[in-house]
């Protein structure tokens, strides 16, 4: 790995680059031959002919950019970058198992051994987490890593592990039926708030009853999934970020609660509380994809097709969503590249399970389109921090708006593997 000191915003800092994609050997990235075949003489596939950019060379990148944020950080972990520099807030410590969790794609994609080494440092360096009840985020730190992690090695302690996260999600479990955003169990206050984010969490308790046999874990997840899907998700598809509801009858909170409301960290981030903020209706797809994908119940794949024809009725014509769907005339209309990379993601996975062939095809068409715009126009170049440019934290308060966001990469890669082994 080369190294290049440099100094932004008065100081001085070293980042990290890959060879061959650097001082112009990056553009050689972007050379292919136009036969239509790669430099091993390998058929290329129709998103690498149209992009002219390899899987091979994007995943190497990655791998480049996991080895960077890891040295950056000393071991931290990555939520959003500014400037080029990683951040890793407390507040959105849910995105913490992202970047370990694109270390072990990598590995199963290259079978580097260093990254099989850097998987598990930053896997292990997660388990204090495993018994914190007090938010969101269980599932999408310890599905990419720990539960991912036991796939691949077989370490039964990462196994473990998962299990007493999966424990401490279950007990958030509230009796009006839902899991709350915020608050321990027995909180009346941060516990009255629902959020579509919550669908990403459910993985994990899908694979617990798999894992055990406690059909109590896949019964919490299918109950969330239907308060989620009738309270936050219209018959369009259009999907509200958060909405209230009370942690023991399930009936709604139509009042402010000045707690929820002083405090930025739990308001909604769209561009107003009732639009359509285009990462919740990510989430949306992939989270009702997922519940479908485990549970079989139809009511979950009818649920995420609404969900994503939403999405897709209303991108722009290059197929990256903005971070709002309902913006006021007038209002930049800013990109959001990480609601487009987990919309992509999760519309592959629709894709192969849907019943008709004209939507398998039209969700994966889409799809391609979207990671192909992605790969073309916002994979970043520059050698500094994160995959993509143009993603989103939270665009009211200012904060990861225009560098790499955690999930987006991770999801990014996610959906090239995906492509890389798609079969119609």
């Amino acid at each position: 790995m080369l190294t290049e000191t440099i100094q932004r915003n008065g100081k001085v800092k070293k980042i990290h680059k890959t060879a061959g994609l650097t001082a112009g050997l990056f553009a050689g990235l972007f050379l292919l031959a136009v036969s239509g075949c790669g430099l091993l003489g390998e058929r290329l596939t129709r998103l690498e002919t149209s992009t002219g950019v390899r899987y091979a060379e994007v995943l190497s990148y990655a791998g480049s950019q996991v080895d960077a944020a890891y040295s950056e950080l000393n071991g931290g972990y990555p939520v959003y970058t500014d400037n080029g520099d990683w951040s890793t807030t407390e507040k959105a410590a849910w995105a913490y198992g992202y970047y370990p969790g694109m270390a072990w794609l990598v590995y199963q994609s290259t079978r580097d051994p260093k990254y099989y080494e850097l998987a598990q440092i930053w896997t292990k360096g997660l388990e204090g987490r495993s018994e914190d009840t007090s938010g969101n985020g269980l599932g999408q730190v310890f599905f990419p890593t720990h539960v991912v992690g036991y796939q691949v090695t077989g370490n039964r302690h990462f196994r473990e592990v998962a299990l007493q996260a999966a424990g401490s999600l279950s007990d958030r479990f509230n009796r009006a039926g839902f899991i709350p955003a915020w608050g321990a169990p027995g909180d009346t206050i941060l516990g009255r708030r629902l959020s579509i984010e919550t669908m990403m969490d459910l993985d994990l308790l899908y694979w617990a009853t798999e894992a055990t046999g406690n059909q109590d874990f896949a019964m919490r997840a299918n109950t969330h999934s239907l308060f989620t899907l009738t309270n936050l998700v219209n018959v369009e598809g259009k999907v509200l970020h958060m909405a209230d509801f009370h942690p023991d009858t399930g009936r709604p909170f139509l009042e402010k609660n000045p707690v929820l409301t002083g405090d930025k960290t739990y308001s909604p981030k769209g561009y107003e509380p009732g639009t359509a903020w285009a990462m919740g209706q990510a989430w949306a797809i992939y989270g009702f994809t997922s519940c479908y994908r485990r549970s079989g119940k139809t009511l979950f794949l009818n649920t995420a097709r609404r969900a994503a024809d939403y999405f897709l009725a209303n991108l722009p014509e290059d197929g990256v969503s903005f971070w709002d769907f309902d913006l006021p005339p007038g209002e930049r209309k800013q990109k959001d590249t990480s609601a487009t990379a987990v919309a992509a993601a999760a519309l592959l996975k629709l894709s192969r399970l849907c019943p008709s062939e004209s939507d398998r095809l039209r969700y994966r068409a889409a799809a391609e389109k979207m990671i192909g715009t992605l790969t073309h126009d916002f994979l970043k170049r520059d050698g500094l921090g994160g995959l993509l440019s143009q993603g989103i934290y939270d665009k009211n308060q200012g904060l990861g708006v225009g560098g790499s966001t955690a999930w987006g990469d991770y999801y990014y890669i996610e959906a090239l593997l995906i492509l890389k082994d798609y079969k119609a």
